[in-house]
């Protein structure tokens, strides 16, 4: 009896020890990271996420009204073109993929890079901002695109990448901040603290989200 006693005994021991390593198993531990590399490779990626904030949640791109036309969208400006570093909406989406992580580049170019219609299939919905003509020999720019989408963001900010921090990790990605000096139309400044997420790719970290402010 004692020994039957004992057999059963261990063998639900044994069970509560599988189910809790199931249970540890089971639960993500946020991600180890280097506090070097990953402060670096913000201070790298952040100038460049700018100039990708204001293209497409900002100013945009500038066009040619006397150029190309096809209804709502003008020819992108050349100069303009090469200031931002691209002149395709592929070469834009290249430049987005080096510096975001892949799910933020999928949501950016759904709103952004695509156009969106009823389900009918009769009425836009939302408009892509920027596009190529039929012959993808122009860049394209929804000239009313204000009319269905507002531009969210002053292109009036800096950052101080001296500022940068990390501030420890959830789950695969690691939590950072940046502070930013904002000014509005009449010339007032005003410093903020931004948070945003770096997210580790195969091709070395990437942006996972907006990491800007307006003044208001």
């Amino acid at each position: 009896m004692r020994a039957s006693r004992r057999i059963i005994a261990l063998l639900i021991a044994l069970a509560t020890l599988f189910t809790l390593s199931l249970s540890l198993t089971s639960c993500k531990k946020n991600r180890e990271y280097d506090e070097t590399e990953v402060v670096e490779a913000a201070k790298e990626l952040l100038p460049k996420a700018a100039l990708l904030y204001s293209v497409y949640y900002g100013n945009g791109i500038r066009y040619i009204p006397s150029g190309f036309t096809d209804g709502d969208y003008c020819q992108a400006d050349d100069l303009h073109l090469y200031e931002l570093g691209f002149t395709t909406v592929e070469e834009l989406k290249a430049k987005s993929y080096e510096v975001f992580s892949l799910s933020y580049c999928e949501n950016i170019f759904a709103t952004y890079l695509e156009t969106a219609m009823s389900e009918d299939g009769t009425k836009v919905v939302h408009p892509a901002r920027f596009t190529m003509n039929g012959t993808n020999e122009y860049m394209l720019v929804n000239k009313n695109y204000e009319r269905y989408a507002y531009v969210i963001y002053e292109d009036r900010m800096g950052y101080d990448l001296g500022s940068v921090k990390a501030l420890g990790s959830t789950k695969d990605y690691v939590n950072m901040s940046v502070v930013a000096t904002v000014s509005n139309e009449e010339g007032a400044t005003r410093s903020c603290e931004l948070k945003f997420n770096l997210y580790e790719e195969q091709s070395g970290w990437r942006i996972a989200g907006p990491c800007f402010a307006n003044y208001d």
